[in-house]
């Protein structure tokens, strides 16, 4: 998937689920700016230490410390690894 290709899938469900109507062309535009999509396997470090290295590279051009959300479809064995991966691939900040 691509960055666009989220960026799209992501819109559709805010303007179908909405609860406070439809999103300015312009707000969405500045907000979907910032979302990027970041292929990888969840049970390999390196997936995490790419990510790490993708967030600070972002930061670093936004000259900005980021709030950051993850969205990762995952199985439910993984939940409680993940939050260990992620501190491991130093992405949480």
């Amino acid at each position: 998937m691509s960055d666009d290709k989220l960026r799209r899938r992501l819109h559709n469900g805010v303007r179908k689920f909405s609860r406070h109507g439809a999103v300015k062309t312009r707000d969405w535009a500045r907000f979907a700016s910032h979302i990027c999509y970041h292929k990888g396997d969840f049970k390999n470090l390196q997936t995490y230490t790419a990510l790490g290295e993708q967030c600070a590279k972002l930061e670093k051009a936004w000259g900005s410390k980021a709030c950051r959300i993850f969205y990762m479809a995952t199985p439910p064995s993984m939940f409680g690894e993940i939050p260990n991966y992620l501190r491991q691939g130093r992405v949480g900040g």
